[in-house]
């Protein structure tokens, strides 16, 4: 007896058990919901999930009734939840109000009346929910409130998506992007709307992109709305916007768009469905539904109802949106094409401030159609944009009954009018043709009564030819243009002289540079027009035009194949009026035995230990010619010469070296020279320290510094007994003049002559001179007095700086003063 007492004791403790908390493991959790299941209701599952439950499906297993609410719970780490069964059928979860709470939720199978993304009383970050199956009346992306000056918002992306869903009527079904605002002062606004309905067929569902406000100082406005539908079927209507009906509420949104694909709205209850709105409703209370930014729509391949660029506005109320646009592509529509907004029963006024429509590929108007370019007005209101009201035919010829309000009209197909055209207010429609139209096409045809010949205004001068009659047509007239071109550098283009198009046709060119030259560039009236290789193209002339094609000299890359010496010459330094096909290098390694060699031996053997002079030249047809710029020069260097010596001179026809900078790269000595004769590639002697009583200058910037002892040149470092007497001579550059001499760095007072004589003492003597720029504008300048015999070189021309014009031996007397490094 005892013992089946405790075995009973025992079977009742785990029973007890089995109703406690049940705590799931992180990862997928399937809970059974119904009569022999897991739990008897979803609200029993919810309170046994432990705290980090992950992801949630409940299977029902029969209707729990639609009374009261079910949140889903925020603190117990559901990751995401499903809503299916485990029969197949579309089970009541038990609530009148469902509400996702933030948690990204699934419906496969379920029933509910109200079903909710966000939370009750509470915002949320974000809301995901994604249908496939089950029947749903009202379902929002956001959240509501119950209490008055309640928040329920959403602040980020509420979304929401019908995936190849398939789903069952419930009653009076809705969908809102964002939330659901019914007691005063509530805010269940969202930061933005994103709907997608993919492959299905929702019966009777109006789809609403904002939210819906519907009491007072209420707020359910929505930022940036989209609404995607893509293969698809829908019994209802589409807006872009939100819905109110209260003075002080609101539903407003920034920007909308609504984009439909490969989709058909059928009408239900014979009557009703396929308007298509970038806009929200605003119902007889009131409030705003206002579109601050732009309403988009862009239908294409679907069939609609209608297509309204903004909001609907009610019984006397207004309504407004920044702007609005509608596309069309390859799309029937039963009834019309409003551009802005669409003042309904009552006298609502509604406007914009730009609204465009734009046809492409053809549409098609069972009932002949109308097109409003600045809105609908459905009885006693107005619709009016602001700014600008265009139309856009492209692709394929558009025939409507009766169009409106259109200031600007762009045609690259033709445009028939059956019964109607009515002017915007501000006049005539501006016509612009684009496109391939030609002579005598039909632009626009009016089959109507009373045409009138100003109602339409063509941007180009005079290509339109009206022709009244019973069918009124304005059609392209217009004179054949003339093309003239103008020819910069050397080449030629082809066809050559002055061409003679028809309006709107295009002509093609070719433009042959010369050998060196390149096509730079092609302007038509100023404008650029690209290329690709040699030819160009102008498309859909409208006016004469005037062409200038420019060539431009290329770079010049040359070799000498004897020296292995290569130039590269950019276009600057090839000058004027010379062909840079008839330029060529000769580069030739001067001999010992040449005339010049003790001219450049007599220059480098001070400073150098070895060198290789060359007689580079350029050539134009064989003359000898100088660059007119910077050119590069590459000189191979010679085995055995020590890269870190190397030194690059020009030797002058005095005798007179010129260093220039060099860089060694790949084995080459690399310089740059804008004046040809003879080079030196030269490895610079030994460093010595100068010898005590050493005399010491430095060449000045904007200027020249030479040195003479008893008529001969001096060069800086070298030794001079003591009492030598050096003459200095200051050469200013033009512009500049005189500012001061130094000794010893010792400023020498009130000496401001362009010479100075120095005493070479025991230790030496260390020279320097510095120039000024003129204070005034500059003037001739005077002739500088002439050097002692001996003390400096003449001016060679070339524009390079010669820091040591002086340093070369230019007598054999020299010897007695200067000592020769060895």
């Amino acid at each position: 007896m005892n013992k089946r007492l405790g075995c009973w004791a025992l079977s009742l403790l785990l029973a007890v058990a089995m109703l406690a908390a049940v705590p799931f493991a992180q990862g997928t959790s399937v809970l059974h919901i119904g009569a022999g299941g897991d739990f008897p209701t979803v609200g029993e599952a919810f309170a046994s999930l432990g705290e980090n439950t992950g992801d949630l499906t409940l299977l029902l297993s029969e209707d729990l009734g639609e009374e009261g609410d079910l949140v889903v719970p925020a603190d117990r780490g559901i990751t995401s939840l499903t809503l299916d069964s485990g029969d197949g059928q579309n089970h009541t979860l038990g609530a009148y109000r469902f509400f996702a709470n933030g948690v990204p939720l699934t419906v496969n199978r379920a029933k509910v009346r109200y079903l909710y993304g966000g939370g009750l009383d509470r915002t949320v970050p974000s809301t995901e929910v994604t249908v496939r199956g089950g029947s749903i009346g009202w379902l929002l992306g956001g959240g509501t409130a119950d209490q008055p000056g309640g928040e329920a918002r959403v602040t980020g992306q509420a979304a929401v998506t019908f995936d190849h869903a398939d789903t069952v009527f419930h009653s009076d079904d809705y969908l809102w992007g964002g939330g659901y605002a019914n007691v005063q002062g509530a805010d269940v606004s969202v930061g933005s709307v994103k709907i997608e309905i993919l492959g299905t067929d929702l019966p009777e569902r109006e789809i609403m992109g904002g939210g819906m406000a519907s009491d007072s100082d209420c707020n359910a406005d929505a930022g940036q709305v989209s609404i995607a539908i893509r293969n698809s079927a829908l019994h209802g209507d589409v807006y872009g916007g939100g819905h109110c009906d209260t003075a002080t509420a609101s539903a407003r949104s920034q920007n909308t768009s609504v984009t439909i694909s490969d989709s058909d709205f059928p009408l239900y209850n014979g009557d009703y469905g396929g308007n298509i709105l970038g806009g929200g409703f605003l119902f007889n209370g009131g409030g705003s539904v206002d579109i601050s930014g732009t309403a988009k729509l862009d239908i294409r391949n679907s069939t609609i109802t209608a297509a309204i660029g903004g909001p609907l506005g009610l019984s006397s109320k207004s309504v407004s949106a920044g702007n609005t646009s509608v596309t069309l592509q390859h799309c029937t529509v039963r009834q019309l094409v409003s551009g802005g907004c669409y003042s309904g029963d009552g006298v609502a006024a509604v406007q914009c401030e730009n609204a465009d429509v734009r046809i492409v590929d053809g549409i098609t108007f069972p009932d002949g159609g109308a097109i409003y370019a600045q809105g609908y007005v459905e009885e006693t209101g107005t619709a009016v944009a602001t700014g600008r009201a265009s139309l856009s035919i492209e692709g394929a010829a558009v025939s409507v009954d009766a169009i409106s309000g259109v200031t600007d009209l762009t045609l690259s197909a033709p445009l028939t009018v059956g019964q109607s055209w009515e002017p915007a207010p501000s006049g005539a429609a501006a016509v612009t043709l684009k496109g391939g139209w030609t002579d005598g096409d039909a632009a626009i045809t009016y089959q109507g009564d009373a045409p009138q010949q100003g109602w339409f205004a063509f941007a180009e001068e005079g290509p339109a030819d009206y022709r009244p009659g019973e069918e009124a047509v304005w059609a392209v007239h217009a004179p054949d243009l003339h093309l003239t071109a103008q020819v910069v550098g050397e080449g030629t283009l082809s066809p050559a002289g002055v061409q003679t198009v028809g309006w709107n046709q295009s002509i093609t060119y070719t433009a042959q540079p010369a050998d060196g030259w390149a096509l730079q560039s092609v302007t038509a009236d100023g404008e650029s027009v690209p290329f690709e290789g040699d030819r160009f193209s102008l498309s859909q002339l409208r006016a004469d035009t005037q062409l200038v094609i420019t060539f431009a000299k290329q770079p010049l890359d040359l070799k000498d194949t004897g020296t292995e010496v290569q130039l590269h010459c950019p276009p600057a330094a090839i000058p004027e009026g010379v062909s840079p096909s008839a330029v060529t290098l000769q580069a030739e390694r001067l001999q010992e035995e040449a005339e010049d060699w003790p001219l450049v031996q007599s220059a480098l053997d001070e400073v150098a230990d070895r060198y290789t002079a060359f007689d580079i030249s350029l050539l134009c047809d064989g003359s000898k010619i100088q660059p007119s710029g910077k050119v590069a020069v590459r000189i191979p260097i010679p085995d055995g010469y020590d890269a870190d010596r190397l030194a690059v001179y020009r030797v002058e026809p005095t005798g007179a070296r010129v260093p220039y900078p060099v860089e060694v790269k790949d084995g080459f000595a690399c310089f740059e020279t804008d004046h040809f004769s003879y080079y030196v590639l030269a490895q610079k002697a030994e460093e010595t320290p100068p010898a005590e009583g050493a005399l010491l200058f430095e060449q000045p910037t904007n200027g020249r510094l030479t040195a003479a002892a008893d008529g001969q040149p001096v060069e800086s470092g070298v030794s001079l007994p003591e009492g030598t007497v050096v003459l200095f001579t200051a050469l200013p550059a033009a512009g500049y003049q005189l500012e001061s001499w130094k000794l010893d760095g010792q400023t020498l007072a009130g000496e401001d002559g362009l010479q100075l004589r120095v005493t070479v003492g025991k230790e030496g003597a260390r020279v320097a001179v510095t120039f000024q720029a003129r204070e005034q504008q500059p003037t001739p300048a005077p002739t500088p007095p002439t050097p002692s015999a001996g003390g400096g070189s003449p001016y060679t021309g070339d524009s390079t700086p010669l820091p040591l014009l002086t340093a070369l031996l230019l007598a054999g007397g020299a010897a007695a003063i200067l000592r020769r490094r060895r």
